[in-house]
């Protein structure tokens, strides 16, 4: 019984300790945090670790900490209304 009792105690420290410190964040990212549409259709993670999100009203590049965005009128797109995206596999760092 007191093996038991143990085990229950260690189980419940290590439970706590990854509840105190998480591997990794989940966070919600959307118009208020600089993307410009909700509408996300297509997301690639390039080789620098920037995340590109495509969607209903332009291309968006996140750093990690803020989104770029990009449109027809100054971006350089045929549109902004995007489908899909694909990395370059021959672009190198």
């Amino acid at each position: 019984m007191k093996r038991l009792g143990l085990l229950i105690y260690i189980l419940l420290g290590i439970i706590l300790v990854i509840k105190a410190n998480p591997f990794y964040e989940v966070r919600q990212l959307g118009m208020e945090q600089g993307l410009s549409n909700n509408d996300v259709v297509d997301i690639v993670q390039d080789k620098r670790g920037r995340l590109w999100f495509a969607t209903e009203e332009g291309l968006n590049c996140f750093d990690g900490s803020s989104f770029i965005s990009y449109y027809k009128e100054r971006g350089g797109l045929t549109g902004n209304e995007l489908n899909c995206l694909l990395d370059d596999p021959a672009d190198s760092l």
